[in-house]
């Protein structure tokens, strides 16, 4: 075939300066041929608003390998990825054309305007296409057995709430015998359907290959799912639909037990399951969302995405934030809701009238691909500390992979959402070190962070480069253990760790030489067990989901209830362990008559080995004690800054300081805002000053 040259796209129209925004993109026409011909093609500017055909979208994995083959389009020709040449000539008709959209030829890739201008509504694409096809690649041994196992267990969950009398809706039902309500039977079904899971070893195999593919680790395919209004999974010519696939994802994720930490195939759980929990709480976030920017953020941690930028462009089409930009300005509660609805209509309108002013989108949510990765994250870090009502969870995103000190390009208070999940995440919903008692409107006191600097109404940052906020200092770390990593004799991890900070033994405790640990109502042989496990965090926040009048509860009550959790479960750990006598141990209570969560010595020891794994335990010079990050040494300050739910380890630096990481303190006062109320009131001797942190 003669040589043609490479295609170049039309571009699209520009946007009027008055009216109602069109969203153009282009559309593939794919014309008809057998697998082996070449690919050709043609492109057409569409307005989605108006499109004047139906369409499908693609949502695939780009991959890196190049298909010697090029797509021939219009006058031109473009190089293609291997996988994409695959889908077109699986998806390309024998005798007819077929309409599609696709990224890498429908936006002009070379473009960095156009194609922050079509990220911003590609979400938009997958809604107004007829349906997705996610195209997940070719067969292979195991993929007919996967997609038939898993057509049988969607039928057969079907029959199982049929005969049971259930709607799939979820709808609750009236309050009487547990076993007859419509959560009893569900769970009937499930265990139901369960059972015939795991009797098919092949098939249940099979079906956790199928969601081990590198599509279900990608950033952008989540976007494009959960947009779209019908969307079926390909595996060459099988077929199945993508909602009844993702319906199955409970099983296998039961089937490869506990796991502590959010995983990419959670995260695809959450796309079938949150608007059924959306439904049951009588909750109405934006149309699409599965959560904030931050949960999201903190679920996506070890998905891939080949642009690091997309780690925050990519969440902007399934967030509250990215959705409704309104959220991002807002605090949320009913007033602000109400407000809220009505500022949306208000910008509908001034968008309307002028699409170019956009007056409540931050520019942190805006894709601009001519910024670098470090200006997108840092931006968008600043946003979340000035978004009402002022909190520094982001700040517990920072997982330094190298340490902090010896990093030059990127501040050390700017979480690095391109690398992979070291730790795991603590949970800021249990914890209010610098968030004080009263209510206040803003929380953190900040310096130099305006809404935007790019705006009229604001001044400039003037050292972009340097965070300033208010706080104040609690003690300076003395001693630290080595950084604990997995894979030793786990069952020793506490008595290893005790040691490199006490003299004398952690096991057996001898009745009388008990020594009381003066930041908690406990023994100081238990308050280092505790701290082990953050005070029982992750059961702790297990039984905040679980239960309907826990956020009615105190911080005095939650902190309470989660050391009474942590306490049973380490005394069911002490009591698997036949050197030691429980009964020298009165002061963790009687013995546990629940099985919450089972009894097996495995539970407290796999919470506090993943929460103590790439971190250090440390004692301060008052003996405080607490798990912070793997880079903290001696002669680091353990500092509360106002806004944040944990202290924040920090390494004096000149006149500046080096932020190394959030930690945990065993310290009731702390752990309940008490030491910050005092602080913010001015009564106490408590020091108030201004962190620069670079």
């Amino acid at each position: 075939m003669e040589a043609q040259a490479t295609h170049v796209h039309q571009s699209l129209p520009p946007l009027p300066a008055l009216g109602q925004k069109p969203h153009y993109t282009r559309i593939l026409t794919l014309f008809p041929g057998d697998m082996d011909t070449p690919l050709f093609c043609t492109m057409q500017i569409i307005d989605l608003n108006h499109p004047p055909f139906a369409f499908e979208a693609l949502s695939y994995v780009w991959g890196k390998a190049k298909s010697p083959e090029h797509l021939f389009c219009d006058d031109g020709h473009l190089e293609i990825t291997m996988n994409l040449d695959k889908a077109l000539r699986h998806l390309r008709l024998s005798s007819m054309s077929r309409r599609l959209w696709v990224d890498a030829i429908c936006i002009d890739q070379t473009d960095l305007a156009e194609r922050a201008r079509q990220v911003q509504y590609m979400r938009l694409v997958y809604k107004r296409a007829s349906r997705t096809i996610v195209w997940l690649g070719e067969k292979q041994d195991w993929t007919e057995t996967a997609i038939a196992f898993a057509k049988e267990l969607v039928s057969l969950k079907a029959d199982f709430i049929g005969n049971l009398g259930l709607s799939s809706s979820r709808e609750p039902a009236p309050a009487r015998d547990p076993a007859q309500t419509d959560q009893g039977r569900r769970s009937y079904a499930y265990s139901l359907l369960s059972n015939v899971f795991k009797s098919n070893q092949e098939g249940a195999e099979a079906l956790s290959k199928l969601f081990g593919c590198e599509y279900f680790t990608r950033v952008w395919c989540i976007q494009e799912v959960v947009a779209s209004s019908s969307s079926i999974l390909k595996l060459a010519d099988l077929e199945i639909d993508m909602k009844d696939l993702l319906s199955l994802l409970p099983l296998v994720l039961d089937r490869r037990g506990l796991n502590l930490e959010p995983t990419t195939l959670q995260l695809w759980r959450g796309v079938f399951e949150m608007p059924l929990i959306y439904k049951q709480l009588n909750h109405s976030p934006p149309e699409g969302s599965l959560g904030t920017m931050l949960v999201i953020l903190t679920s996506i941690r070890d998905f891939g995405a080949t642009d690091p930028r997309d780690r925050i462009f990519a969440i902007l089409g399934i967030t509250d934030e990215g959705l409704e930009p309104v959220y991002s300005i807002t605090e949320s509660n009913w007033l602000a809701d109400v407000a809220r609805k009505g500022y949306s209509w208000i910008s509908r309108r001034i968008n309307s009238i002028s699409p170019a002013l956009e007056p409540n989108r931050h520019p942190a949510l805006i894709p601009d691909y001519n910024k670098s990765r470090r200006e997108v994250y840092q931006e968008f870090t600043r946003y979340c500390i000035w978004k009402p009502p002022r909190l520094l969870t982001v700040l517990g995103h920072i997982q330094h992979h190298e340490d902090p000190e010896t990093v030059l390009d990127f501040p050390s208070w700017v979480p690095r959402f391109d690398q992979c999940r070291i730790v795991s995440k603590f949970i800021p919903e249990l914890f209010y070190a610098g968030v004080p008692t009263k209510f206040q409107m803003y929380i953190a006191e900040t310096h130099d962070n305006p809404f935007h600097s790019s705006s009229p109404f604001s001044n400039p940052i003037e050292e972009p480069d340097i965070l300033q906020l208010n706080g104040f200092q609690v003690d300076t770390i003395s001693a630290a253990t080595d950084v604990f990593t997995q894979g030793a004799d786990e069952t020793l991890f506490a008595t290893l760790l005790w040691s490199q900070l006490f003299p004398h033994p952690l096991f057996p405790r001898v009745p009388g030489q008990v020594h009381q640990y003066q930041f908690s109502k406990m023994a100081t042989d238990v308050a280092f067990l505790q701290t082990l496990c953050a005070g029982g965090m992750f059961s702790a926040c297990s039984q905040l989901m679980n239960s309907s009048t826990q956020p009615g509860k105190t911080r005095q009550a939650r902190l309470e209830q989660s050391q009474r959790l942590a306490a049973q479960a380490i005394l069911r750990w002490l009591r698997d362990r036949p050197e030691i006598d429980c009964n020298d141990y009165p002061d963790l209570g009687p013995p546990p008559i629940d099985e919450f969560h089972g009894t097996s010595i495995e539970r407290y020891q796999d919470q506090a080995i993943s929460l103590c794994a790439n971190r250090k335990v440390y004692r301060t010079a008052t003996g405080i004690l607490g798990l912070g990050p793997k880079f903290l040494k001696p002669g680091d300050c353990v500092v509360i800054l106002f806004g944040g739910s944990f202290p924040i380890v920090l390494r004096p630096q000149g006149r500046d300081w080096i932020l190394i990481g959030e930690t945990y303190l065993h310290h009731d006062e702390i752990c309940l805002g008490q030491l910050a109320a005092k602080a913010k009131s001015r009564k106490s001797q408590v020091n108030v000053m201004r962190f620069r942190i670079r």
